[in-house]
């Protein structure tokens, strides 16, 4: 497996789909360092769970990084207020098919948030749910790989809120309502 590009991110598909925090810096510098990490370790699609304007813009800075590298990176976003969940289960979805066919074209997804803890967990677990776990089962998973993050001893849980927990398990009963 290869290694993690920095200790707040955790490999969801070994080597193919990462979670974690925002992946620039407050300098360009830095940002810039921390993008070309993802890219070495073979990240070239960004999912983008925040607000325009929330965070400062790196797409820019991506693209600087990955010339260098001779790499075409993609940045989607499908904004999810902080702390909250999606307005309608749709955008779920909508997030789910896109990481599927980056994933299924050979990119190496990178899913992010601002912390990489409440957006980001919610939409892992229900990725996991998509790939055939119950909501139960996502969610333990997912607490066992948030374990292993640097700031999980600051931030007990991943989501975040009871919210998003909530949302998981209705998600899920919503996906299993529907296939029966």
């Amino acid at each position: 497996m290869k290694a993690r590009p920095h200790g707040d991110c955790y490999w969801v598909r070994p080597g193919a789909f990462l979670a974690g925090e925002y992946p620039a810096a407050a300098t360009a510098p830095a940002a810039r360092r921390r993008l070309a990490r993802l890219l070495d370790a073979g990240v070239d699609s960004l999912v983008d769970l925040t607000a325009p304007h929330e965070l400062p813009a790196y797409a820019h800075l991506l693209q600087a990084e990955a010339e260098l590298r001779g790499l075409l990176p993609r940045h989607r976003r499908f904004p999810i207020p902080d702390h909250g969940v999606p307005e309608h289960p749709d955008l779920m979805d909508d997030i789910l098919a896109h990481i599927d066919a980056e994933l299924a074209a050979g990119r190496g997804v990178y899913l992010h948030c601002r912390a990489g803890i409440g957006r980001t967990g919610m939409v892992v677990a229900c990725w996991l749910v998509a790939q055939g776990a119950s909501p139960e089962e996502a969610l333990a998973q997912l607490a066992d790989w948030w374990r292993g993050v640097e700031k999980s001893w600051r931030h007990e849980r991943s989501p975040e809120t009871d919210e998003q927990v909530s949302f998981v398990e209705a998600w899920g009963a919503r996906r299993r309502f529907a296939r029966d």
